[in-house]
């Protein structure tokens, strides 16, 4: 016997429908027919990089590697934020990892396709300092908006990673890759300040859904 779907199924399916596949699926179209009046082969489009260039796999592993660090903090914290938010936990706490799984998959978004390095001006004309800005004023309205979840959120943990990645920003954008030497402190600092950063989220989100489960005491 075929189950049936209840209530909460179809919702969930007009949810994933509206909110996942249609949008996907016609950024893809729109992307292709972009690529095909380009005179671009769309097999270049659909393919993996390094199979496109015939490169070794490997190419990039530790920058895929961080890539991996932002995606598992982000998918984190927007869980989080929606599983307390179905808890009706306190609104703060629900606002905090929202914006900070948005902040972490901003920044996913921009490494995996290298906004601040090329994109921005390839298409904007916009220099990386100008996308620097605005993602300082991005993280300035988080802190702003939410230092006392900051503050009662391993304070330490979360200075760290801060420190890491602005270590990071602050050689590429003073020094940039001069040297090999300054390329390697860029890139260490950067893969350790994503996954202190990911980490900070992973282990605060762990607390605050165990605190919020049902039966626990507030």
């Amino acid at each position: 016997m075929i189950p049936q779907p209840g209530t909460r199924d179809r919702r969930d399916l007009r949810l994933v429908l509206a909110g996942l596949i249609v949008p996907l699926g016609l950024m893809f179209c729109a992307a292709l027919l972009v690529v095909r009046q380009n005179g671009k082969p769309v097999w270049k489009l659909l393919g993996d990089p390094t199979a496109v260039l015939h490169a070794n796999p490997l190419l990039g592993f530790f920058s895929n590697l961080g890539i991996l660090g932002w995606c598992a903090g982000a998918s984190v914290a927007l869980f989080a934020a929606a599983v307390l938010a179905g808890r009706q936990a306190d609104r703060a706490i629900v606002r905090f990892y929202r914006i900070a799984g948005a902040f972490t998959a901003l920044l996913m978004v921009d490494d995996f396709f290298l906004i601040h390095d090329d994109l921005a001006w390839r298409y904007l004309r916009l220099p990386q300092n100008a996308v620097y800005a605005v993602y300082g004023i991005f993280f300035a309205v988080f802190v702003a908006r939410c230092r006392r979840e900051l503050l009662a959120r391993n304070p330490a943990l979360f200075a760290l990673a801060v420190g890491l990645l602005g270590f990071m920003a602050g050689i590429d954008t003073v020094a940039g890759g001069t040297s090999k030497m300054v390329s390697f402190a860029m890139c260490g600092s950067k893969l350790l300040g994503i996954f202190t950063w990911s980490a900070w989220l992973v282990l605060n989100a762990r607390n605050d859904l165990a605190g919020a489960g049902p039966g626990a005491s507030r």
